[in-house]
């Protein structure tokens, strides 16, 4: 179940990039990939924390 989450998220993430650029002189691609790419760091180290202080996900 995690996969379709992500994915989900993910896809979400990169809309919200490419309806940003509709304000700003960026294409619709580089936005959407520069919100991607911010989203997928902040879930990795919200991860590596949870990890380095031992909280567990069932």
């Amino acid at each position: 179940m995690l996969w379709p989450a992500l994915l989900c998220g993910g896809l979400g993430l990169v809309v919200a990039g490419a309806l940003s650029s509709t304000f700003t002189p960026r294409p619709w691609w580089y936005a959407g990939a520069r919100q991607l790419l911010f989203g997928a760091a902040a879930a990795g180290i919200t991860y590596l924390i949870g990890s380095a202080i031992g909280v567990a996900v069932a």
